[in-house]
């Protein structure tokens, strides 16, 4: 790994920009094993970095015995999608998860993805307080979905709750749907998986309703949501049922919420509702909590509280800047070949009073060298970063349908120190192709 971070150095425009500096392995290191390049797929390379992470018995709580520390380095970590773009660090979380491997990325904000235990347990409640249905409400009367929340009196006069007497924002709706159409479900039809909580939902918006207006009963909002926290769909997940009810909802409930002001209504009285006209009828302090929480999750990223339960021996997912000063046995690195940022270096120059050449039409852009070459040697110095952590195997993930997007190329130094070796396919997935630098 020396070696190879050294001929990666060599190879940039690092060794004629940044004070000379030479690493060399101590007396008594190690060989070590080959630094590796993974090639392939995306999912496919997922499958095998996940299998391997699981043979190391990492992203598991301590037992006593020693769990060896691995991580996942990108220039972003992000885990957001859009459309049809897909977030490679979350794909490599659910390969994990799926294999019981705990996983901490601190610059994720996992509040706000559908399947985060906060947003589906916020769907949840939406699907309580204002259930999504079909209703003849389409053009000639198709039959389309309809919930009452939906600011649209000819579609919510379908819906099987009484509107709310002012405006919705419609983010609750989007993670009851999300909810219910994981894994190829559809409203009416939701997944196997999760069709017995659905059910249990049912059955208890069923009860409220045929309680004595004098007679509230006894189960509040925190307690349906403790309730909902122990069927398998969040118990299996890996963390308790305590740290759910604390981290996850009752922490966010309380410190963003009452903050807003915008009810009054305690939410911690016995959960109440009616039937008038065939419909369910809610209070308003229902309709605000599904308001504000479902704006509050769609406008603002939110990390998990506790993070440090999260992160205690979990695979961490960190970007390059994140990793400096750290030390693992396993690093994973991807995402090492996005274009340079020409603007910190610009700004600096600008700043010390030389007057830079730059436009603004699509962009920042500049022809000034200097501000190229070290806009250049920043993006080299962070891939050499995240290199450098590792201290008992270095992979190096690439799928090459990935290199349209800008983080997602591969370094070109990379790509040069492997041009000549050998590649060979992987025990694991054949679609994956591995290629090994052993430096002597």
């Amino acid at each position: 790994m020396v070696g190879f971070t050294e001929a990666f150095k060599l190879g940039t425009i690092l060794t004629s920009i940044s004070m000379p500096k030479t690493i060399i392995p101590g007396p008594k290191a190690a060989d070590g094993a080959p630094v590796r390049l993974l090639l392939g797929p995306w999912d496919d390379l997922c499958g095998v970095v996940s299998s391997e992470i699981d043979s190391l018995g990492a992203g598991r709580p301590s037992t006593g015995t020693s769990i060896p520390s691995v991580a996942f380095l990108a220039f972003s970590t992000s885990e957001r999608e859009y459309k049809d773009r897909k977030s490679p660090p979350l794909a490599l979380r659910r390969f994990l998860e799926t294999k019981g491997i705990r996983v901490y990325n601190p610059r994720n904000k996992t509040a706000g993805n559908n399947e985060s235990p906060v947003a589906m347990l916020l769907g949840l409640i939406s699907y309580l307080v204002d259930p999504v249905s079909s209703g003849p409400a389409g053009k000639k009367g198709g039959m389309i979905e309809v919930w009452a929340s939906c600011n649209d009196a000819a579609k919510a006069q379908f819906a099987k709750t009484i509107p709310p007497s002012f405006f919705m924002n419609d983010r609750h709706i989007a993670l009851q749907k999300a909810f219910i159409k994981a894994e190829g479900g559809k409203i009416g039809a939701p997944p196997q998986s999760r069709r017995d909580i659905l059910n249990y939902v049912d059955s208890i918006r069923s009860l409220l309703s045929q309680l004595n207006p004098n007679d509230r009963g006894r189960l509040t909002l925190s307690g349906f949501v403790a309730r909902l926290l122990a069927f398998p769909i969040f118990r299996h997940s890996g963390f308790t049922v305590a740290m759910f009810r604390q981290a996850l909802f009752t922490q966010l409930l309380e410190a963003n919420i009452a903050p807003t002001r915008r009810t009054m209504d305690p939410l911690d009285q016995p959960l109440e509702s009616a039937v008038s006209q065939g419909k369910f009828k809610w209070p308003d302090r229902y309709w605000n909590l599904l308001n504000v929480f479902g704006g509050y999750l769609d406008n603002t990223n939110l990390d998990d509280p506790e993070v440090e339960a999260f992160e205690q021996d979990a695979v961490l997912m960190i970007t390059f800047h994140q990793a400096k000063g750290l030390e693992f046995d396993h690093i994973y690195v991807t995402a090492t070949g996005r274009n340079p940022d020409v603007g910190p270096a610009l700004r600096t120059g600008l700043f010390s009073g030389r007057a830079v050449p730059y436009t603004m039409n699509d962009g920042l852009n500049t022809t000034d060298q200097q501000t190229l070459d070290l806009s250049l040697a920043d993006r080299e110095r962070e891939v050499y970063v995240a290199l450098t952590r590792a201290k008992l195997s270095l992979t190096i993930m690439h799928d090459p349908a990935l290199a349209e997007r800008d983080f997602y190329q591969l370094n070109p130094a990379i790509e040069k120190l492997f041009a000549s070796v050998q590649a060979k396919v992987s025990a694991v997935n054949l679609a994956v192709q591995v290629k090994e630098l052993t430096y002597a």
